[in-house]
């Protein structure tokens, strides 16, 4: 709606030089002229005439009735103008059906064109809704108007707009009221021509897609020209099969089948998620893995496709049933319907005997209404693969485990253990590992941090699991055997322990006495002293200890180990680390020279 206090401020300004409600001044050609009449002929005229003879806009003032009874009132017509066409041999002109706006309430103007597929022109908004200004001539011929107000449409009438010619033809019922009101008679709505492109296309369209597919024209369509028709190009769509479309859209059976390929060496059980879409007699086949079934999961067993009850038309030879069909007239189609699925019966799939074992609510509701209730579902046992425990030793293994646990109250302990690979092989030796071993159940998770430019992807290197020894496959790993200096053989590589954190060593410490015998430095202590004493080292080891001790060097853990290694067999690094952090500098590691030759001397 046009601002009303912005046009009293702009009474006296002429119509030709604003426009959708702005005061700034247009010039004269923003209006004027047509294809066949320059705007220079109207702009001579008009200031031969003086400009300030030309009428101006009566705007209503805030208080004026006809504007409050006549706000958001709308008069809708039907109309249409001719559009020339030039260069077809087919046509002159086309026919282009619009819709006419006229707001009461400040006298606008809207028109817009119906949006017509496939027609190659912008359509939409026409004509924006704005005051139209009167051709000069309709402008000299009724003095005191200068824009189009209700009074110039009217069914039957034509209207220049810029140019075009409109001829209204129809009117809704609230406009035919309001003009009837007014005094102003309404002739019932008239019919549009028509041009000679339109009915030749929708005659091309008609022959091409058929008007009414039900109705029998006396023509025998077999497959195998149909399916030429449509390589050529034809549209084609066989009438039963739309109305199956049309009847059974996004309804689908679903079917839990399995194939048995235990017969063959290192075969299983597979089982199959089947789907038939009613719309069109389509079958989709899905694989249903179980958890950790080793499996690769690869998605489909077989693409949404029609399939042939017969084995050896399940390949491209459907061509030659197509064949068959047309030499003979007959029905030959042999693929699959929602009457051959039922529970207990086998269906083939490219040499596959499929099992039907059990179908969803919903299919089972489906069939039921057809008369044709669906048995109950088949249980079929699971097998074993070889190898691994019966079902009753694997019960019996974790009831017993459940029932003796060996470390109660510890559900939420992890020991973290750093690691590095025992290879030789270079591009291995520099990377580490993070082990981390839960309590709960003495299962395994491994880590690799993330180096850079080490050449390897860092991450998760191994799920949480339990891991079976493996110098003895009978039990897993326990709590018993991480320790620093172990070697622990996983996922065929051998990773050695090299360090731990401290609430790592902290626990083991704690529980020396049940769990973590190498934590205890008292033990450690009293086997270092007994080898001492039964090897004869004792002179030995004072000897280098002292020699250390006159350079006043205090050893770390390696050079402790090494230093132990030589006189005492089966030292290992967690137990001198033990030693260290309980009688040497627990903080910086080290520990000095006489403090552990007094430790281990007899």
């Amino acid at each position: 709606m046009v601002n009303t206090l912005m046009l009293q401020s702009h009474a006296n300004v002429p119509m030709i030089y604003r426009r959708h409600g702005s005061t700034t001044p247009k010039p004269l050609s923003h209006v004027l002229g047509t294809k066949s009449t320059p705007n220079s002929y109207y702009v001579h005229r008009l200031r031969a005439s003086g400009e300030d003879q030309l009428t101006t806009l009566n705007v209503p003032t805030v208080q004026s009735t006809a504007v409050s009874r006549n706000f958001g009132q709308v008069l809708r017509f039907g109309a249409y103008f001719l559009e020339t066409v030039h260069e077809s041999n087919m046509e002159n002109y086309r026919v282009r059906f619009c819709e006419i706006l006229f707001y009461l309430d400040d006298q606008t103007v809207q028109i817009l064109e119906p949006k017509v597929e496939n027609s190659g022109l912008v359509q939409g908004n026409f004509v924006k809704r704005h005051q139209v200004p009167l051709p000069l001539k309709d402008m000299e011929a009724e003095k005191g108007v200068s824009i189009l107000t209700f009074r110039h449409f009217n069914v039957g009438q034509e209207v220049t707009i810029y140019g075009r010619t409109f001829r209204l033809i129809s009117a809704d019922s609230s406009t035919r009221k309001y003009l009837e009101s007014q005094g102003i008679p309404v002739a019932p709505d008239d019919s549009a021509p028509r041009d000679a492109y339109t009915e030749a296309r929708k005659a091309h369209m008609a022959r091409e897609t058929g008007q009414d597919m039900t109705v029998n024209y006396g023509k025998k369509q077999y497959p195998m020209k149909e399916y030429m028709e449509v390589r050529l190009g034809k549209f084609a769509r066989p009438s039963e099969h739309l109305r199956q479309f049309l009847d059974h859209d996004r309804h689908v059976l679903r079917f839990y089948a399995l194939w048995d390929d235990t017969d063959k060496l290192y075969g299983w059980q597979h089982r199959y998620t089947i789907h038939f879409f009613l719309a069109d007699n389509t079958i989709e086949i899905l694989e249903s893995y179980e958890r950790n079934s080793g499996c690769d999961p690869f998605p489909k067993l077989l693409n949404r496709t029609k399939l042939s009850r017969d084995d050896t038309k399940q390949l491209p030879n459907i061509l030659l049933e197509q064949e068959v069909c047309e030499m003979t007239g007959k029905n030959m189609d042999t693929s699959y319907t929602w009457q051959d699925f039922a529970i207990g019966k086998y269906i083939s799939v490219y040499q596959r005997d499929i099992l039907l074992l059990d179908a969803d609510e919903n299919t089972r509701k489906w069939y039921l209404e057809k008369n044709e209730p669906l048995a109950s579902a088949i249980i079929v046992p699971k097998c074993d693969l070889p190898g691994l425990p019966d079902k009753k030793e694997q019960k019996s293994v974790q009831s017993n485990s459940q029932s003796k646990r060996r470390f109660d109250g510890t559900n939420e302990e992890v020991l973290r253990f750093m690691a590095h690979l025992a290879t030789t092989k270079p591009e291995d030796i520099d990377r580490r590992f993070i082990i981390n071993l839960s309590l709960s159940d003495e299962s395994i998770s491994i880590t690799e941090p993330v180096q850079r430019n080490a050449g390897f992807v860092g991450g998760k290197f191994l799920e949480r699991r339990k891991v079976r020894d493996a110098d003895d496959s009978d039990r897993f790993y326990r709590a018993e055997d991480f320790y620093l200096g172990a070697s622990i053989k996983i996922a065929g590589q051998i990773f050695v322990l090299d360090e731990m954190d401290d609430h790592t060593a902290n626990y083991m410490e704690t529980n020396a006495d049940s769990h973590f015998p190498k934590s205890d430095p008292h033990k450690i202590i009293s086997k270092l002293q007994t080898q001492v004493e039964s090897s004869g080292a004792f002179r030995e080891l004072s000897r280098d200890c002292l020699a250390l001790e006159s350079r006043n060097e205090v050893l770390n853990v390696s050079q402790a180990h090494s230093l132990l290694q030589k006189f005492v067999e089966q030292v290992t690094l967690h137990e001198t680390t033990t030693l260290i952090r309980a009688f040497g500098n627990k903080g910086a590691g080290t520990i000095e020279t006489d403090r552990l030759v007094a430790l281990i001397s007899p």
